[in-house]
């Protein structure tokens, strides 16, 4: 884990200043091997086991992130295949940088708005440490 303490060190910044503008006090850093889709799945996984949802319900998978596990196929393509949601729906992923939550909640909104879709997955992950 990385704390706004320890990005002190590291350049001229502190805690409150951080967290006055993001409101993140902490980070979590992957462990070797691992990629972003695999954090996306875990999220996933509790989020449709808390729901009662199965995989193959979820029709839209949304993922923004400027770290991709590779350039193709995308994250979104690859949580869909990890989580077993094969044969169905969408798959997105958004390399936006700083504004991926804003690109995500308006593909979400389009979506919503279109009515063409029940169940969601959507994840906005940040960049490495």
């Amino acid at each position: 884990m990385i704390t706004n303490h320890d990005l002190e060190k590291l350049v001229d910044t502190n805690d409150q200043w951080i967290v006055e503008r993001t409101g993140i006090r902490e980070r979590h850093k992957l462990a070797k091997g691992l990629g972003v889709s695999d954090i996306c799945v875990e999220a996933a996984k509790k989020c449709l086991a808390a729901r009662g949802i199965e995989a193959s319900e979820v029709e839209v998978i949304i993922v923004g992130t400027v770290t991709p596990d590779m350039m193709f196929p995308s994250t979104a393509c690859l949580v869909q295949d990890k989580i077993g949601a094969k044969g169905r729906g969408d798959s997105m992923s958004r390399p936006v940088a700083r504004d991926s939550c804003l690109h995500c909640r308006r593909a979400q909104s389009w979506w919503r708005a279109e009515r063409t879709r029940k169940c969601w997955c959507a994840a906005r992950m940040p960049t490495r440490a």
